[in-house]
C-alpha cells in the first residue's frame, strides 16, 4: 500500500513453479523477509521429489511433512525415506513430521515412495540466503 508505515512488512509471494513439486511453492531463498531465514513450501501430490545426494549444510534445517488438508494437517497419507547421518540411517515417514538437522549433519536422500493425499514439504533453513553452493558433500574415507 502507497504510503502505509507498515506495508512493507506485507509480502505477497514470491511464488515460483518447480518442476519437481506438484503446483507452486513459496520459495524465499533470497533474503526476500529480511530475516535470517529462507523457506519452501510446496505441495506434493506424486512421487516425482527426490533429493538424492548425501549432503550437510553449516546451518540448521527443519524438514517439515504434513497431510495438505489445511483443515486436518494430521490427515497424512504418504510414504518418505530419509537417510540420515554418515551411516545412511533410514528414517520412514508415515505421519506428519518434522525432521530437526543441526549444521553439519549429513541427510538424504530423501525420497516420496508413495502419496495417498497431497502433502506439504515445508523446508525452513536458518541462513538469509540459500543457494546450491551452500551444499557440503561428505568426505569419502
Amino acid at each position: 500500500m502507497t504510503g502505509s508505515k507498515y506495508g512493507k512488512h506485507v509480502i505477497h509471494g514470491p511464488f515460483k513453479t518447480i518442476g519437481h513439486y506438484t503446483g507452486p511453492s513459496i520459495v524465499a531463498h533470497d533474503g526476500e523477509f529480511g530475516a535470517d531465514i529462507s523457506i519452501g513450501y510446496h505441495c506434493l501430490a506424486d512421487t516425482r521429489f527426490k533429493a538424492e545426494h548425501p549432503h550437510f549444510h553449516q546451518f540448521h534445517e527443519l524438514l517439515c511433512f504434513v497431510g495438505g488438508d489445511p483443515t486436518n494437517i494430521q490427515d497424512f497419507d504418504a510414504e518418505i525415506e530419509l537417510a540420515i547421518g554418515e551411516e545412511q540411517e533410514i528414517h520412514v515417514i508415515t505421519s506428519p513430521t518434522v525432521v530437526s538437522l543441526p549444521p553439519g549433519l549429513v541427510h538424504c536422500p530423501l525420497i516420496v515412495k508413495r502419496v495417498g493425499k497431497p502433502l506439504v514439504f515445508l523446508e525452513i533453513s536458518m541462513v538469509k540466503k540459500w543457494d546450491k553452493t551452500m551444499i557440503s558433500l561428505p568426505s569419502k574415507e
